[in-house]
């Protein structure tokens, strides 16, 4: 009896083992409608890459805050190198017309300092001329004095005479000192005058906003009679990039990687607007004013770019890969 007992249980044990099997390699019904083709390919060596991970922005190689220093009303925009008015987008070159400010004021000022050089110029034509005569008077007072010297106080001059004599003279060497120091005042007023001539002549040139390098107009950030105040800093009307041709990308590294980076050091980045293309650039360098946020300290890392198509737009963020090492397959 105990070994019929021992055998059923023995049955059943491999009832239910066939059971389970039968369950995990049955097809489920919404998988017995499918056909499953496996396809198989041989192993290759392929070549390998050791990166560093990071995301940054497009910057523009140098950019220029042109800005104004005199205050007034936006008159007029230039043109930029298509005949165009300035804009977004512009591409224009050094010294080339941005934008004029009103320079009605500045043109007044500018006569009120010419008028004051001439008037400053006459004047030292007028202390040359005091001063000439100052030193006739001195000439004939001396004459007068040495005279009443060789003679002397006696029946042929008296004593009123001759300290009238020794007071002319003084009074002429005087005279000539007082005429001295006022051609050196009005020669001082001449040159404080040029500088105000030469002060306005600036201010009326500042009116005038021009481009410093070549480049193109990324942000204009005034309107047309738009008032625009200088004030300690200058008031900012364009951002100007250098060359597009060739930008830059700001990287935030971790301080854990920022170890493996060099000067020169080859870098791969993509753009999320160009899915599937890889761009290629070098790192510049490691900026040394590390950023801390939360106890996490990240470095600004400068990579160096080409960009003859002008496709990489600045502020666009950028998947860097730097690579810290590759090995080709055997």
């Amino acid at each position: 009896m105990k070994k019929i007992t021992i055998r059923l249980f023995i049955v059943l044990l491999v009832a239910i083992l066939v059971v389970v099997l039968w369950r995990m390699v049955r097809p489920s019904a919404a998988e017995q409608g499918n056909h499953f083709v496996y396809q198989t390919v041989p192993v290759v060596r392929g070549d390998v890459q050791s990166t560093i991970s990071a995301s940054g922005t497009i910057e523009p190689e140098e950019l220029v805050d042109v800005g104004a220093q005199v205050s007034g009303k936006i008159v007029s925009f230039g043109l930029d190198t298509e005949g165009a008015e300035v804009d977004y987008c512009s591409t224009v070159t050094n010294g080339m017309v941005l934008a004029k400010i009103d320079d009605v004021t500045y043109l007044a000022d500018l006569d009120v300092a010419r008028a004051q050089l001439s008037n400053a110029v006459a004047s030292v034509t007028s202390a040359k001329a005091s001063l000439a005569k100052a030193e006739v008077d001195l000439s004939h007072a001396k004459k007068d004095w040495d005279r009443a010297q060789r003679i002397g106080v006696g029946l042929a001059l008296s004593q009123s005479d001759y300290d009238s004599y020794q007071a002319t003279y003084e009074s002429a060497v005087a005279a000539r000192g007082m005429e001295e120091a006022s051609v050196l005042q009005a020669d001082a007023g001449v040159v404080q005058a040029r500088a105000s001539v030469e002060k306005a002549e600036r201010n009326l040139d500042y009116c005038t906003i021009t481009a410093p390098v070549d480049g193109t107009v990324i942000d204009r950030r005034v309107n047309l009679g738009q008032t625009v105040v200088s004030s300690m800093s200058a008031s900012s009307l364009f951002l100007v990039a250098k060359d597009l041709r060739h930008v830059r990308i700001w990287a935030a590294v971790n301080e854990a990687d920022v170890g493996s980076l060099y000067e020169g050091q080859p870098v791969s980045f993509t753009i999320d607007t160009f899915p599937g293309k890889r761009f290629a650039g070098t790192v510049r360098r490691v900026r040394l004013n590390a950023t801390i946020t939360s106890n996490v300290v990240t470095y600004t890392v400068e990579i160096d770019t080409e960009n003859p198509d002008r496709v990489l737009l600045p502020y666009l963020t950028a998947n860097v890969e730097f690579i810290t090492g590759s090995a080709e397959r055997a």
